[in-house]
């Protein structure tokens, strides 16, 4: 059992000693791991913590691949059972890391709405949790370094490798560098796209795994020479050092620069790990050749420890956070990151050993256990036969269960038409499809609005452009709302374009020290988010800050729905203000901005402003904000969202009795009602209630009587013929010649169809990607 333990096993030598050394370092390199993660000096001295943890600590994880390929390829290319082995150990390791962390998953909502993309993404390069891509990287390295070992030998496969790693230089460390590259920043954008980072087992991986494997076939070359002496030992560690003083001195530069995407991947850290990796091995000679054993028992649970302190630590620290805020320690436990770090080791040194001991305990349990599953093996896959011919395969249709929206894209594509001819020239759309496309489904929209030749979308949160970004959405993605400067990484990761809310936020923003595309806003009246438009000095320096390259600018017309004469004249002012403000710019050498004004309204009531964008929202899905509206500009649309129920049920109401809670309604006259299959749980307004509000069915309208409750409500379907169980029911849209638009049934619940489209509930069916 302690087999499956031991990710790197493997002969220090020809007679089956362990490298002491070996095992030590690598238990060093896991509590080196764990510093990055926790930051231990960042509350004492940050270039010191910087220097701790993202230029000393990177030693770690190469140190890793290093001893794999130093025990694992060497004589692969004629005999590969050893490296078979080690692929089968590591990828149950990695299964038993991947159920650990699922409940973390769950509670974290990394399994709402996830795609295919995203699972093989994260299942085969980036880890299904951020310390676990190295799992996969060790496993897809090995298989590369086989691969290039077996058709070009182990020479040739180094020097692949070597162009492999300096290949993903630009999209680690130096990708500040190469987003200065138009052409070369597109293709490893294009590239990051696919994998989140080069940090993995295609580009970091194999160099570190045929350095180890190349060191360990020079060991077996020097036969008249197989003891390194103090002097050689000495000779490495000297070399070792002088390699890390430029790694340090690029670290340090890469960081003031800002260049670094992530900062794993330093030119210097090659001729590093070979000068350290053979002065680690060299030690292990010096001991054998003095013949010095004692101790190596030991080495071995250190050296499994390692990797469990490795896959454990962030759960560690998941309980520490928890439990120390309960007992009211959580700003000496957690807060305090040089206790937090010493803590967290402690107790995921701990758990390691517990754990080893524990699977040691259990091992004779174990191989029992197997052997009488074995024994009752071809009995439960016959049970299992014969269950399964018993069963039809059977797909449960949920889509138009009971209440869903049907969205029609060529409307949407229709509306899109019209609003572009009135814009002006050189006015390109900007599709807004944030609150999941105003109820219509972002992604869908998305999708098919890229299609059609749309290349900008704007979206309120950080989320929704998240999720455009991993489901494929390409183009420009505008987050039109505020994002905790902490979240740049993600940002930059991926190339979404933030707002600069004020110039408080763009310094902020600029501290993280991640190069990122903003637009910066303007409050020129509607006094929510923007640097106020006096303020134009401030404005100004925005553009002098190294880490935000400045896009765009843009503003708010906050009463461009209106066609009262008041709201024409303050809108008018909102326009010069904005206008002010870019010939200001102008004047400083700001040229060539990307600039946008209007939303919906504003482009209908004042389509002929020269800006760059048009940020176009509800008419886009084929409605006006309000029931009535008048507009300068008046547009054929079509509305793309139907919203449809079932009748579930169908009863005779007799004069006088009631219907709902409340017994709010009481009829008339001897009456028949349906029951329809939504409700205010569903996004329908319980506001309705009592308002008249109609819906169809069979091409007729029935009006909405009693409380609408949260699951059904209740219509009276006097005098409509034919109506049955399970019948459509339309709720907005249109059915023969009657029509009920979503601005007549915001108008009734007292909002805006903005409001109602938006509130559309999460369990209404939608059409299947």
């Amino acid at each position: 059992m302690e087999k499956r333990i031991k990710l790197q096993e493997g002969r220090a030598s020809e007679a089956g000693n362990r490298n002491v050394y070996v095992d030590y370092m690598k238990l060093t390199a896991a509590f080196l791991v764990v510093a990055i993660h926790i930051s231990p000096l960042s509350g004492i001295n940050e270039n010191g913590d910087f220097i701790l943890t993202r230029v000393i600590a990177r030693i770690a994880v190469p140190f890793f691949f290093m001893v794999s390929g130093y025990f694992v390829l060497p004589d692969s290319r004629k005999h590969n059972k050893r490296a078979l082995k080690f692929l089968k150990k590591t990828g149950l390791l990695y299964l038993a890391a991947i159920i650990l962390y699922l409940p973390v998953n769950f509670y974290t909502g990394y399994f709402k709405e996830l795609k295919a993309g995203t699972v093989f993404k994260d299942i085969f390069f980036d880890g299904t949790f951020y310390h676990l891509w190295y799992l996969p990287a060790v496993i897809l390295g090995i298989l590369i370094c086989l691969f290039l070992i077996r058709i070009t030998g182990e020479k040739a496969a180094f020097v692949i490798s070597v162009i492999l790693y300096l290949a993903g230089l630009p999209g680690d460390s130096y990708y500040g560098l190469t987003r200065q590259f138009s052409f070369l920043g597109k293709i490893y954008d294009g590239i990051l796209q696919v994998f989140s980072y080069t940090r993995n087992g295609i580009f970091f991986a194999p160099v570190f795994l045929m350095l180890g494997c190349l060191i360990k076939d020079g060991e077996r070359k020097e036969k008249d020479d197989t003891k390194r002496d103090k002097a050689n030992s000495v000779m490495y560690g000297l070399g070792a050092l002088i390699f890390f003083l430029p790694m340090l001195a690029e670290g340090l530069l890469l960081h003031k620069y800002g260049w670094q995407r992530h900062d794993s991947m330093y030119i210097f850290l090659l001729p590093l790990m070979y000068f350290f990796f053979i002065f680690i091995v060299s030690l292990y000679e010096e001991r054998r050749g003095s013949g010095k054993k004692r101790g190596e028992g030991h080495s071995q649970v250190m050296g499994n420890m390692a990797m469990i302190i490795y896959i454990i630590h962030p759960m560690v620290l998941i309980l520490l956070r928890g439990v120390s805020k309960k007992a009211g320690l959580y700003r000496l436990l957690v807060e305090n990151t040089l206790i937090c770090y010493f803590a967290v080791s402690l107790l995921s040194a701990l758990g390691a050993w517990i754990l080893l001991l524990i699977y040691k305990s259990f091992l004779s349990a174990f191989k029992k256990d197997k052997r009488q599953g074995r024994d009752g093996k071809a009995l439960r896959e016959q049970e299992d036969q014969e269950y399964g011919k018993s069963q039809k395969e059977w797909k449960p249709d949920l889509y138009r269960d009971r209440a869903w929206v049907e969205i029609d894209l060529e409307n949407l594509k229709w509306n899109v038409d019209r609003i572009k001819e009135i814009l002006p020239d050189g006015c390109k759309f900007m599709a807004v499809v944030k609150a999941d496309a105003y109820g219509h489904g972002s992604l869908a929209v998305s999708e098919f609005l890229y299609k059609e030749g749309i290349r900008a979308f704007a979206v309120a949160t950080l989320e929704e452009g998240i999720y455009l970004r991993e489901n494929g959405i390409r183009g420009k993605i505008l987050v039109l709302g505020y994002t905790c400067p902490f979240n740049a990484p993600c940002l930059a990761k991926y190339r979404l374009v933030q707002t600069v809310v004020d110039e408080s936020y763009a310094k902020k923003l600029n501290e993280q020290g991640i190069p990122l595309k903003v637009h910066i806003g303007v409050d020129t009246g509607m006094h929510r988010l923007g640097e106020d438009y006096r303020n134009r000095e401030k404005i100004a320096d925005i553009f002098h800050y190294e880490n935000l390259e400045v896009e765009g600018i843009y503003s708010h017309l906050c009463v461009s729905d209106s066609r009262e004469d008041w709201a024409k004249v303050y809108t008018k002012k909102q326009i010069e203000r904005f206008y002010g403000v870019l010939d200001f710019l102008q004047e400083r050498g700001f040229e060539d901005l990307k600039t946008h004004l209007q939303s919906s309204y504003g482009v209908v009531n004042y389509p002929r402003l020269p800006v760059s964008y048009a940020r176009v929202g509800i008419m886009m899905y084929g409605c006006l904000s309000g029931y009535g509206d008048e507009t300068k500009q008046a547009l054929d649309l079509k509305e793309v969202l139907t919203l449809k129920a079932r009748v579930a049920l169908i009863r005779s109401l007799k004069k006088e009795e009631s219907v709902g809670y409340g017994c709010t309604f009481q009829a008339p006259c001897d009456m028949t009602v349906a029951a329809v299959t939504i409700g205010y749980g569903d996004g329908y307004p319980r506001s309705l209630s009592g308002r008249k509000q109609n819906v169809l069915i069979h091409g007729r309208r029935a009006e909405v009587i009693g409380r609408i409750c949260m699951d059904q409500l209740m219509v009276d379907i006097t005098g409509i013929d034919g109506v049955a169980q399970g019948d459509e029911v339309i709720l907005i849209g249109r059915d023969q010649n009657e029509r009920i638009s979503a601005e007549e049934v915001a108008d009734n619940a007292g909002t805006i169809t903005n409001e109602l489209l938006c509130r559309l509930g999460s369990r209404l069916g939608r059409p299947p990607a």
